[in-house]
């Protein structure tokens, strides 16, 4: 009688054990497509190339100059000439909200391209691995308001100052005028 009881035992803990493998999920889930870095790509309608020329920078290091690396569990890092500040982000829909707990960084994401919204103007990041096309400008990529960015001509030097979410960037030049 024990024996039909152990054994009893043995198939009914056999049968949880089979029953709670199958609840478990048949595939892991897949990782999210925004996780990455995206480095500047269009300051202000101004390619990257542009910019490094003004600024007279080589063309990597004004791409390497401004990025945001996008993190799992919304979390995030924002650099600008070496200084990383780290920040959380989420996305609704393709509107992307970068913040430090007060401020907050407006902007889209799609598609492997970032755009942020500042007081003076937006900034462009372009995801690691997605072609933008030979100048940095075409492949696709739009600014905020859809049109195709169109380059500036060399703007007067005076100072032009970037702000949101507890950030601040100052340039010598000012490209919106």
């Amino acid at each position: 009688m024990k024996t039909t009881f152990r054994i009893l035992a043995l198939l009914l803990a056999l049968a949880m054990a089979v029953g709670l493998a199958a609840c478990g999920d048949s595939a892991p889930a897949a990782p999210d497509p925004n996780l990455g870095v995206y480095r500047l790509s269009i300051f202000d309608d101004m390619s990257v190339e542009e910019y490094a020329e003004l600024m007279e920078m080589e063309l990597e290091d004004a791409r390497n100059s401004m990025q945001v690396e996008l993190k799992s569990g919304g979390k995030c890092s924002f650099t600008i000439d070496g200084d990383t500040d780290t920040l959380k982000w989420s996305l609704s829909g393709n509107k992307l909200t970068i913040t430090d707990g007060s401020d907050d960084i407006l902007g889209t994401l799609a598609d492997g391209v970032m755009v942020l919204e500042f007081d003076s103007g937006n900034m462009t990041f372009t995801k690691d691995g997605v072609e933008t096309g030979s100048s940095g400008t075409g492949g696709g990529i739009k600014n905020i308001n859809g049109a195709t960015p169109t380059p500036e001509p060399t703007p007067e030097p005076w100072g032009d100052e970037y702000s949101a979410g507890g950030i601040t960037v100052t340039f010598p030049y000012d490209w919106t005028a």
